[in-house]
């Protein structure tokens, strides 16, 4: 029997009684295609690339061009694939391994350790994969035929980050201690048993990556704050240091074709004997709009290829120029509204005709099926809000015949949308509608200013209750009250959320958001607040971009928050994606979130179950509420162990009537709802 996926629960009690939705546990990646997850690794074998990433996404191209989503056994993030021997390995988060014959048919594998393996090679007829623990440091797993692992002592002092095989020898580099990049460390073996670890002499920064060809292999660091270089070495025993490369920030090398070819955050590199290296240029616009990292390469086909955040891809027939293949678009979205029917998500797009960045809505009835608006050049969206019959967006807009700008954009069917001035010039940050009115904070965190208006076109000025360092991400309301959420800057950590009666008057209810974490938005909906945030934070003027694992905290009073698990979203370096979602609404029976590279997730549906008093037929009205055509079974008990169903039914709206029950004079029933 198939177990039910969402449930509700209510105790009737002599009279009446009130049930609400479980916590948000599950989510649907909406857009973009093929996937939106950051792809961490990628190879070539059997007649097509495989590449591998984030919540464990598998993607697969006979060509570089076209791309398919396979279907994977995990949900933890991979981070590194390979292949020999006629098998596919990708390892990844908590010691996952996972090998398909074909690229399209995958199988989990125990690899015998719960810690995380980063990188995987294969030579001398094994595969050998590393890894970072806690004792000892440095994890290395090994396995003849990509199915039964073994764990050899490795010896490395520190955390391992990639391992290469070339000259009979395997070579694997490291240096990093809870996630600090130290001195660096390589160890060999000639059998991926017997490890011995070399002495080398470099600066402060460990190696982040290794790669062997013509005839010789070639370690580079992991910058993150340290200036780049490289180690070679003709037999992994002696190496040679290079420093002044004439490119920074290096990492993620690999060998093909005759050149090796490494990435530079959003850009590549090219060497033909790894100590020169010459910066190309990715076709990824490098702004604060959108930051997209590149992580690994491969070569194939007569193509080269790289991958990394947000389901990035870019290939190059030569290593030197590259197109951007995924995504097809560069989308951000920031801010999501639901209202007179319909999600509104606002955010800015690239145009690649002008070229340039300009705002860009997104609008869909069921949070499945979304349409496009480009606003036009010089817009730029923030955050969006319902109400009064209108969406009210914050925004930038100028209009070069008239000289005139704003920081208001307003819509009825957030398609189409028309100019306005709040009366001053900062941008705005955050917006939400409630009790009648619309409030918004303008300005950075440091210089905020708050303003409220009732029709979204005429707004006052108010005192900031907010203070200078509390960076207030987003504003919702819902159940009578204002939900602020942000972090503070002041202590770069934690996330700060504040309630308020009327839109004017705030006071703090945490000081430190559940799980210590940084929140991004709040939305209430089916019963209770729900804010979404990330582990770790860029942030830019009124977009905080979250980077890590998604949070979902909640709270049935803006009070008292929980943070509730995600399946599949956890894990070091992802979520559906790493972009943690910058905004959340609630509409049609769902939470929909969305984020940086246009990520759309959307919850399950959520269902409601309530009794009121009907008092004229002395009867008590049980009624259902969820999304559009959710099938439901209610059913009753008297004990919580035996049920009885009392009706299935298809939710076609957003109260649905279900059946009436007489109040016992003494019996407790407990009636629940679930969805198959």
């Amino acid at each position: 029997m198939k177990a039910p996926t969402f449930t509700t629960l209510l105790a009737l009690l002599i009279v009446t009684g009130v049930g609400w939705a479980g916590p948000l546990d599950t989510w649907t990646p909406r857009n973009p295609e093929p996937t939106g997850n950051d792809l961490r690794g990628v190879v070539y074998g059997n007649g097509q690339f495989v590449a591998v990433g984030a919540s464990g996404a598998i993607l697969t191209s006979p060509d570089a061009v076209n791309w398919v989503l396979r279907p994977s056994p995990t949900v933890r993030t991979l981070s590194g694939i390979a292949y020999g021997n006629g098998q596919f390995v990708a390892v990844g988060d908590l010691g996952t391994i996972v090998t398909s014959s074909d690229g399209t048919n995958w199988v989990g594998r125990v690899s015998g350790t719960g810690t995380p393996l980063v990188a995987v090679t294969y030579g001398g007829s094994q595969f050998v994969a590393v890894g970072s623990g806690s004792d000892p440091l440095g994890i290395i797993v090994t396995s003849e035929d990509g199915e039964n692992w073994v764990q050899p002592q490795s010896g490395a002092t520190n955390a391992l980050m990639g391992v290469a095989y070339g000259n009979g020898v395997f070579v694997a580099v490291g240096g990093l201690i809870e996630h600090i990049p130290v001195h660096s460390i390589i160890i060999t073996s000639a059998d991926g048993v017997n490890w011995v670890q070399r002495q080398v002499a470099t600066p402060d920064g460990g190696l982040g990556s290794i790669a062997y060809g013509n005839g010789q292999f070639v370690a580079v660091n992991t910058p993150d704050g340290y200036d780049s270089f490289a180690l070679t070495s003709a037999d992994g025993v002696n190496w040679s240091f290079h420093e002044d490369l004439g490119v920074a920030n290096l990492y993620g090398v690999s060998y093909s074709d005759g050149q090796f070819v490494g990435t530079l955050d959003n850009d590549l590199t090219d060497s033909f004997d790894g100590t020169n290296w010459v910066e190309r240029e990715s076709g990824i616009p490098w702004d604060n709009h959108y930051t997209a990292e590149l992580y690994s390469t491969a070569y194939g086909n007569g193509q080269f290829v790289a991958v990394g955040d947000f389901g990035t891809i870019v290939t190059s027939s030569n290593g030197m120029r590259w197109v951007r293949r995924e995504p097809k678009e560069l989308i951000v979205l920031s801010d999501i509204a639901y209202g007179n029917g319909q999600f509104v998500a606002v955010g800015d797009w690239y145009n690649t005709v002008t070229p340039g960045w300009e705002a860009i809505s997104e609008t869909s009835a069921d949070g499945t099926a979304w349409a496009q608006s480009h606003v036009g050049p010089g817009t730029s969206f923030n955050n969006v809000a319902y109400g009064n019959g209108q969406f009210v967006a914050s925004a930038y807009w100028s209009n070069e015949l008239s000289g005139l700008e704003g920081n208001i954009l307003t819509s009825t069917n957030g398609m189409n949308w028309i100019p306005r001035q709040s009366g001053t010039t900062n941008g705005v940050g955050a917006i939400a509608y409630g009790d009648g009115q619309f409030v918004a904070l303008l300005g950075s965190p440091r210089e905020i200013t708050f303003v409220t208006s009732a029709d979204g076109v005429n707004w006052v000025q108010q005192q900031n209750p907010f203070g200078a360092f509390p960076a207030i991400s987003h504003i919702g309301y819902g159940d009578g009250q204002f939900i602020a959420v942000g972090g503070d800057l002041a202590l770069e950590s934690g996330g700060l959320i504040q309630t308020s009666a009327d839109g004017i008057d705030w006071g703090y209810t945490a000081e430190e958001g559940p799980g210590g974490s940084w929140l991004n938005s709040v939305a209430y909906g089916s019963g209770y607040f729900a804010a979404v945030g990330g582990e770790r934070r860029y942030s830019y003027l009124g977009f905080g971009l979250l980077r890590g694992p998604l949070i979902v905290v909640t709270s049935p009073d803006g009070v008292s928050w929980a943070r509730r698990p995600v399946p599949g979203m956890q894990g070091s370096v992802g979520a559906i994606a790493q972009g943690s979602p910058g905004a959340i609404a609630y509409g049609n029976g769902h939470f929909v979130a969305v984020g940086p590279g246009g990520t759309i997730l959307q919850s399950g549906g959520l269902i409601t179950l309530a009794l009121t008093s009907d008092t004229s037929k002395g009867m008590l009205t049980l009624s259902l509420s969820g999304p559009t055509g959710l099938a439901c079974t209610i059913q009753s008990s008297t004990d919580l162990n035996s049920w009885q169903t009392l009706t299935n039914i298809t939710t076609a709206g957003s109260s649905n009537v279900v059946c009436d029950v007489a109040p016992g004079a003494t019996d407790r029933v407990f009636y629940r709802a679930y969805s198959q």
